[in-house]
């Protein structure tokens, strides 16, 4: 690697190779200053000395001896320097590697092994390192010449001075190589400030930023390489991974040496006439002073704080950073952000070593909605008419018990936990919702989601509507005075909707039933509501466990995975067969057939994955399949998609973000702009302000009130399978709730989507997908036949133990799980997937892994006692007679399991 990536010059330079430069503290200390020597670097790489001895205690055979940051100009610096010639920013670049680097070393540290702290796996700060830095001017030959390309490697090796102990030892550098997008803001926001002084105008393009005035077509002229990776990724793989792999296996030959002159000469002739004259145009608007607009420091602070507590109640302190300074580029460095950021009221700690912080109003937010229902306990008179009994037949312990709470109850908020499959909306909260009516109590039923307000339609209440429907109907919330508000799938709630819900129930005195489960998907806002008020509010919570949905051993082994005896629950899953290992780059092709083999038996089925990316490749390669079997007819239409954005509020008031052609859906009226439903394209880019087709400027200060999406096309068959991507209306006025699965009967003269029900869908509906795949979260209230799940390594750090136990337990009747490498992803779904709430933060009662706490721990406990005792009662019979010898053997079984 030495010889063939860091020293190596053979793309153009003649007669010599480049020189690379030591640098760190660490490195002082060993000596290493100046020029580096190949004998050298191998010592470090095989954790020597520069004369010999051991530099860090061990010697393992799979240490990882440092990392390579590869630190990458824009392309458009790099012509400017290259071809335009202006050598002041291979200056700027370099002080802008330095600047990254010195960011890297303060964040250097190493693990504690002595001492109390050693059996925490504790970290301390070194702010020492030692790493070389090799410059290089292009990129890899592409049809035998290389493009411009100014770019600096820096070899970070995995040692660091301990000053406590006294000697070098070995770095956490998983932790730098962790935060790699953090240090790449903190460069280009080094250069991109380094280049506007130079008098260069500066334009974000999304999460990075370009020099204005040179066109897309010169950068992708000389961006030849990067074509050539994405061009072979397209058709082999496109994650990060492959496509590392993919640079090295299509690099091009070395070349025969070259004169930098020549080569200068050689991409000058490859430039028209119009492009020299963009390139002199950005050289003499710089020579000019460029542009004096700047932004404001503490607005990217403030912006970048908004945005990433959006999703969550505490944030990584690096990933404010990080977006600070992608908001800030050209004008805000990394010292400014960090003044801006103490001037703020905020709360800060740690966790596992990472700086992390919250706002005392998102703590406020959590108190709020726990004060609500801890004044709520006891403090309203039983629903239940006393001469009014359960009419369902059929009806477990758990489900009765649970419905006798929701009737005699005199909570305000009552709360119940319902395991997957185990009955909650058609046996409990249906026979719930009969009572309270037949007792005279006006019910109102509502949901999350579009797909748990259609189960509640269909089995409690043909009103149900969705929470964000209820939250938003001022006008109707003086009538559910004395009502009982019945929610189901509440966990799928985050804080901030919460609050305002119980707030309601407060305020216009009505009842709240909210029934969910934590141990499934939560909110995209942010903080895990339910979980919070079942921990932290007191409120008497029954439990619904016996599942009904499934039977036998795969009911045995959902019972597992729930109980959160994760490593059982594989085992259980295996003997059943149902854990298929198989290669990656074939996986996702397999899960697809078998979803086809179960739509041939006309079974139900549902493929579910972590992530939207491989969603939409098993959707793809299903209904290929499907094609391929005279399934699905070929003589589809292409309607419109719209994708959305996914931004936050934060992002949707960024005017730099848009582009043109994106569309903006309005939820609420604009005075002036736009009424609610209405849909409007931006047109163009003036003054920095996005422009939309009727003539307005977006109104950005109302981003609350719309959402932002790329338009795409989507290829439609008739009998193809859809799901609405988000709600809306057919042309009959029928209602089209989010996540809803129809099928496609045919097309209308008009061009419009007919289905299977009746209903017309408009071709310019926008809010399609195709639904034989979908994302585990998107599938959380569904119920089919049979469920295969698409796990990979690809798709890691979105599997969690929430994923597994939704992914899981869709399925009536089979479950299958294409994995390519079991032990990883079983290791994986682990992971709990909570989120740390401000109130956990701020008490300091925050787990290892951002989860589970120990109230958690406790809850699984409790539970795996339970169910051993339940075990233990069948085998004897049946009959639950607990004693004391059966409990302590429930115990020890159940600590066996948690080790304690």
């Amino acid at each position: 690697y030495f010889r063939e990536a860091l020293i190596s010059a053979d793309y153009y330079m003649e007669g010599r190779s480049v020189i690379g430069r030591w640098s760190g503290l660490a490195a002082a200390r060993l000596g290493l200053v100046g020029d580096v020597v190949a004998a050298e670097f191998e010592k470090l790489l095989r954790n020597r000395t520069p004369q010999g001895e051991k530099l860090t205690p061990r010697d393992k055979a799979d240490r990882v001896p440092g990392i390579d940051f590869t630190i990458n100009a824009p392309k458009d610096v790099s012509l400017l320097w290259a071809i335009g010639g202006d050598e002041r920013i291979r200056e700027a670049h370099r002080r802008a590697v330095s600047a990254m680097m010195a960011e890297v070393e303060r964040n250097m540290e190493v693990r504690v092994r002595r001492g109390a702290k050693a059996k925490t796996q504790a970290t301390r700060k070194t702010g020492n390192a030692i790493w070389s830095e090799f410059e290089h001017d292009t990129a890899r030959p592409v049809d035998g010449s290389p493009d411009p390309h100014l770019h600096t490697h820096c070899y970070l090796l995995n040692a660091s001075w301990d000053e406590k102990e006294r000697r070098f030892k070995a770095a956490e550098i998983g932790n730098i190589a962790a935060d790699r997008v953090y240090f790449e803001a903190v460069y280009h926001a080094a250069l991109s400030r380094e280049m506007k002084q130079l008098g260069y105008g500066i334009e974000r393009r999304g999460a990075w930023w370009s020099v204005k005035g040179l066109s897309r077509a010169l950068i992708e002229k000389f961006s030849r390489r990067t074509a050539e990776i994405e061009a072979e990724a397209a058709t082999e793989g496109s994650t990060p991974e492959q496509k590392a792999a993919l640079g090295v296996r299509t690099r091009g030959r070395k070349l025969e040496p070259l004169a930098y002159e020549d080569l200068r000469g050689h991409w000058l002739c490859r430039l028209t006439p119009r492009q020299r004259q963009e390139i002199e145009a950005v050289l003499k608007a710089a020579e000019s002073g460029g542009e004096t607009r700047s932004r404001g420091v503490v607005d990217a602070w403030d912006y970048a704080l908004q945005d990433a507590l959006t999703h969550r109640s505490v944030a990584f302190e690096k990933r404010v950073l990080t977006e600070a300074l992608r908001y800030g580029f050209g004008d805000v460095t990394l010292s400014d952000l960090r003044a801006a950021s103490d001037m703020t009221t905020l709360i800060r700690g740690e966790i596992e070593g990472r700086s992390v912080l919250t706002t005392t109003a998102a703590l406020e937010e959590e108190d709020l909605m726990i004060q609500v229902a801890k004044r709520g306990r006891n403090a309203c008179r039983s629903l239940g008419s006393g001469d009014y009994g359960i009419s369902r037949d059929g009806l477990n312990d758990g489900q009765r018990g649970a419905i006798h709470h929701i009737w005699s109850s005199a909570d305000r908020i009552m709360v119940i936990r319902g395991a997957p499959g185990v009955g909650k909306t058609k046996g409990v909260l249906a026979e719930a919702a009969e009572g309270l009516r037949a007792a005279g109590h006006r019910v109102v039923v509502a949901a999350p989601t579009g797909t748990a307000t259609e189960e509640m339609r269909g089995d409690v209440s043909s009103d149900a509507m969705t929470v964000a429907r209820l939250l938003k109907a001022k006008e109707d919330w003086p009538k559910l005075k004395g009502s009982v508000v019945i929610v189901d799938e509440a966990s799928m709630i985050g804080v901030p909707d919460m609050a305002s819900l119980m707030t309601l129930a407060e305020a216009f005195d009505f009842r709240l039933v909210l029934c969910g489960d934590e141990k499934q998907h939560g909110s995209v806002q942010r903080g895990d509501a339910f979980r919070l008020l079942r921990e932290r509010a007191g409120v008497k919570t029954p439990e619904i466990s016996e599942i009904v949905r499934q039977n036998g051993a795969y009911r045995d082994a959902v019972e597992t995975v729930d109980a959160g005896d994760i490593d059982l629950g594989w085992k259980r899953l295996e003997q059943l067969g149902a854990v298929i290992e198989t290669p990656l780059d074939g996986l996702n092709d397999e899960a697809a057939a078998d979803a086809v083999g179960e739509i041939e038996l006309s079974r139900s089925v549902l493929v579910v994955a972590p992530t939207r990316r491989e969603r939409d490749d098993i959707n793809a390669k299903i209904r290929e399949k499907l094609k391929a079997a005279d399934l699905l007819p070929r003589d589809e239409r292409s309607f419109l998609k719209l994708v959305d954005t996914d931004w936050s509020e934060a992002k949707r008031s960024d005017r730099e973000r848009y582009q043109v052609g994106q569309v903006i859906k309005f939820f609420q009226n604009v005075a002036g702009v736009a009424m609610s439903g209405e849909r409007l394209t931006v047109t163009k880019i003036e003054n920095g302000k996005p422009l939309l087709s009727n003539g307005q400027a977006a109104p950005l200060d109302r981003a609350k009130d719309f959402r932002v999406y790329e338009t795409r096309t989507i290829d439609i068959a008739p009998g193809d399978r859809l799901r609405i991507a988000a709600g809306g209306k057919s042309l009959e006025g029928k209602r089209l709730d989010t996540g809803r699965v129809v099928e496609v009967e045919r097309f209308d003269e008009a061009g419009d989507i007919v289905l299977k029900n009746g209903w017309r869908i408009a071709q310019d509906f926008g809010h399609l997908d195709h639904g034989y795949a979908s994302t585990s979260m998107a599938g959380q209230s569904r119920t089919v036949d049979a469920v295969i799940g698409a796990l990979s390594t690809a798709s890691l750090p979105a599997i969690n133990r929430k994923e597994f136990l939704v992914d899981v337990s869709r399925g009536r009747q089979a479950v299958r799980l294409y994995v390519d490498d079991v032990e990883a992803v079983r290791k994986a779904t682990k992971r709990s997937g909570d989120r740390v709430g401000a109130n956990e933060f701020v008490e300091g009662a925050v787990a290892k892994d951002l989860s589970p706490g120990r109230s958690e721990r406790l809850a699984d406990w409790e539970r795996s006692v339970a169910a051993q005792v339940k075990r233990l009662a069948k085998q004897q019979g049946g009959k639950l007679e607990i004693d004391k010898e059966m409990l302590r053997e429930a115990k020890r079984l159940a600590m066996a399991q948690h080790k304690g």
